[in-house]
């Protein structure tokens, strides 16, 4: 999985000089994406855990930080449904579909390429 906080410190790294305000918008806008992304594909057994996928900021005058979580006491499910578990019949539910990889893959690129967009 592509850590966005990880490619966010790579591009100040390379551009120290970049206005603070390039990475808010981008990284907002992925933000919301992978949020709006995981909720459709999340399992919905109840439809509770999708419910609760959410972000929240970490904000510092240097950096922007972003974090995709599950609020309330589905956060434990993450791991579960991402990987798999052995049910209690003996058998393994194995995920058809990774719904979680492939979205933050998807709009941690597109972060990148919204920064790279505006900078040109």
């Amino acid at each position: 999985m592509v850590d966005i906080n990880a490619e966010i410190n790579r591009i100040l790294e390379e551009y120290g000089d970049l206005p603070y305000e390039i990475l808010e918008k981008n990284s907002k806008k992925a933000m919301n994406g992978l949020i709006k992304e995981t909720r459709l594909n999340a399992p919905k057994i109840t439809g509770l855990y999708s419910s609760r996928i959410s972000s929240k900021n970490q904000k510092k005058k240097t950096s922007v930080n972003r974090i995709w979580y599950v609020r309330g006491g589905s956060h434990g499910l993450t791991h579960l449904i991402t990987k798999g578990f052995r049910l209690r019949n003996g058998k393994t539910y194995k995920p058809k579909k990774d719904f979680l990889t492939g979205a933050s893959e998807k709009w941690c690129k597109s972060f990148v390429d919204g920064v790279i967009d505006d900078l040109g």
